[in-house]
C-alpha cells in the first residue's frame, strides 16, 4: 500500500537566474517549485489509535530538529489535525495543528501509517534544495495560512535553503534556530537564489562543488508486490544536500554548451537532470545515484567515467552514447575500444548504442555480458553481426535488446546460463545458435515487430521455426 504523499510537482519548467549570460530574462525566471499540499483531516479514529495519544512536533523531518514552545511543541489526537504530506518514505508527517488561542502551527510528527492515497510522486522534498540570499530583513514563521507568527528574525544577508514556494507568496525554507534545522516559511520575495552553475568561455558547463543533487529525486519504479502499479523510490534527501531540478538544454542551457562536467559531491541524478542537446562529452565523478530517464533524449560523443567514479551508469533512456570512457585508476569500470567493462574485464557492462560499427568481437577473457549491455530504447544499434568469445560464462536479461539490426549470431558452448529474454526485440535475427539446453524466447515481452527464423542447435546444427506470436 502506498502512503500518502506531498506532491512536489513540475508545475513550471526550472529557468535559472544566472544573468543576462544564461537567460534573455533573468527577473522572470521561476526558480522554485510549487508545493501543493495534502489537506487530509486525522484524528484518533482515522490513525487507529486510542484517544489521549499525544506525539512530539518538530520544525522539520529530522529527530534533531528545532521544536517550538521551548522544545515541548506536541499535537494530541484527542482533536483533529489535516495532514499535509509525508517525508522519509511516510515515515514523518507533516501536519497543520491547533494550539492555544485558536492559532494553527505547521511541523512535522512521527505519527502511525495513514491510509494510502496515490499521488504519482511518494514523498517531498522531491527536486529543490537550493542556497538562497535574503534581499532584504525578514522573519521565520510556522503559521504562514494564519497570523505569521515569528519563530526567527533575520536579517538582509543571511542565507537559508529554499524547498519551493506555497500560494506565490512563500517560501518553504531550511534555517538553522538555536543551533537545530527548522524548516519554515518567509516572504517568497525576500529571497535571491545563489548561482549553482556556470559555462565558461569553452562552452564547458560545470556545477559548484556543494550540488548533491541534480534533477527530480526519484531514482527508479519499484514493483509494488504483484500489483500491476509499482512506486518511484527517491534518494532520501538529508539536511546537508544542496539539490537543483533538471536542465534542458536550449531553455535552461544556452546553446553554446558543448560539454558538461559532473561535480565529485554529486550524490544523486534523478528524472530530467539534463535533457536534450548534443555534447562533445558529459564526464561524471564522484558516486551518484543515477536514476531513469537521468539523461533523456540526448546525445554525447563520449561518456567519461572520472578515476573516482564509483556510481552506477545509464542504460538507454533515449541516450545515444559515442564512447565510454574510464578513466585509469578507476576502482570499478574499465574501457575497452569504447566499451565499458567491469575493472577485471570479466563483466560486459554497456555497448556503446551511439557507436556506427556493423560488427563488435567481444574481448577474450569476458565471461558476462550484462542485462541491457547492448541495449537502445529504439533497438537501432547499427550492429549486424557480434563474436563472442570462447570462456564466456553468463548472457543477462534483455543483454542484445538494442540489436534491432542484429542478423546472426553464435553462442559459445561455455555458455551455461542463457536468460530467455536476451534477444526480445532483435527483429532482424536470422540465424541464432545455441549450445545445448539452452533456449532464447522470442515471442514474450514485446509486441509483434516482423516474422524471423529461429535457430536454435548445437552451433552449427540448427533447428528452425516459425514463433507464435503473444499478444
Amino acid at each position: 500500500m502506498k502512503k500518502l504523499s506531498f506532491l512536489f510537482l513540475f508545475a513550471l519548467l526550472v529557468s535559472l537566474p544566472l544573468g543576462p549570460a544564461m537567460s534573455e530574462d533573468p527577473d522572470g525566471d521561476i526558480w522554485y517549485s510549487y508545493l501543493y499540499l495534502r489537506n487530509e483531516e486525522l484524528d484518533s479514529w482515522s490513525l487507529g489509535v486510542s484517544r489521549g495519544a499525544v506525539y512530539d512536533v518538530y520544525a522539520a523531518p529530522f529527530p534533531d530538529a528545532f521544536r517550538g514552545a521551548g522544545g515541548g511543541a506536541k499535537v494530541s489526537v484527542n482533536e483533529s489535525f489535516t495532514l499535509l504530506g509525508t517525508a522519509d518514505e511516510g515515515k514523518w508527517s507533516m501536519i497543520e495543528y491547533n494550539v492555544s488561542g485558536g492559532a494553527k502551527r505547521i511541523g512535522w510528527a512521527r505519527l502511525p501509517p495513514v491510509p494510502a492515497v496515490y499521488g504519482g510522486w511518494d514523498d517531498f522534498p522531491s527536486e529543490e534544495a537550493r542556497p538562497c540570499v535574503l534581499k532584504r530583513d525578514a522573519v521565520l514563521t510556522d503559521d504562514p495560512r494564519g497570523e505569521g507568527r515569528t519563530v526567527l528574525a533575520l536579517s538582509a544577508g543571511d542565507r537559508v535553503k529554499s524547498l519551493g514556494a506555497l500560494d506565490d507568496r512563500w517560501a518553504y525554507v531550511q534555517a538553522d534556530v538555536s543551533g537545530r534545522t527548522a524548516w519554515l516559511f518567509i516572504p517568497l520575495d525576500a529571497l535571491e537564489p545563489e548561482t549553482l552553475w556556470s559555462v565558461d568561455e569553452r562552452g564547458v558547463l560545470t556545477f559548484r562543488e556543494d550540488v548533491t543533487r541534480i534533477g527530480s529525486a526519484f531514482i527508479r519504479w519499484e514493483a509494488a508486490g504483484d500489483e500491476d502499479e509499482g512506486k518511484q523510490i527517491m534518494a532520501p534527501l538529508s539536511k546537508d544536500e544542496v539539490a537543483i531540478r533538471g536542465l534542458v538544454f536550449g531553455e535552461d542551457l544556452p546553446v553554446s554548451v558543448k560539454a558538461v562536467e559532473f561535480p565529485p559531491s554529486l550524490r544523486a541524478l534523478g528524472i530530467e537532470a539534463l535533457v536534450y542537446g548534443r555534447y562533445d562529452y558529459i564526464r561524471l565523478d564522484g558516486d551518484p545515484m543515477t536514476g531513469s530517464g537521468a539523461f533523456y533524449a540526448l546525445t554525447t560523443d563520449r561518456m567519461i567515467l572520472s578515476s573516482s567514479f564509483t556510481g552506477n551508469v545509464l542504460r538507454c533512456d533515449h541516450v545515444a552514447v559515442g564512447a565510454w570512457d574510464a578513466e585509469d585508476g578507476n576502482p570499478v569500470y574499465m574501457s575497452v575500444d569504447g566499451v565499458l567493462f567491469s575493472a577485471d574485464g570479466k563483466k560486459l557492462l554497456s555497448y556503446p548504442n551511439g557507436s556506427p560499427r556493423e560488427h563488435y568481437t567481444v574481448p577474450a577473457g569476458t565471461e558476462e555480458i550484462c542485462a541491457l549491455a547492448f541495449d537502445d530504447d529504439m533497438m537501432d544499434i547499427p550492429l549486424k553481426t557480434v563474436s563472442l568469445p570462447v570462456g564466456l560464462k553468463r548472457i543477462g536479461e534483455y543483454a542484445f535488446s538494442g540489436c534491432g539490426r542484429l542478423i546472426s549470431l553464435a553462442v559459445p558452448l561455455t555458455v551455461s546460463d542463457l536468460d530467455e529474454t536476451a534477444f526480445a526485440s532483435c527483429v532482424s535475427l536470422e540465424r541464432l545458435s545455441l549450445p545445448p539446453g539452452l533456449r532464447a524466447v522470442f515471442n514474450e515481452h514485446w509486441g509483434r515487430m516482423g516474422d524471423f527464423t529461429h535457430f536454435n542447435g548445437d552451433n552449427g546444427s540448427t533447428w528452425t521455426s516459425k514463433p507464435a506470436w503473444e499478444y
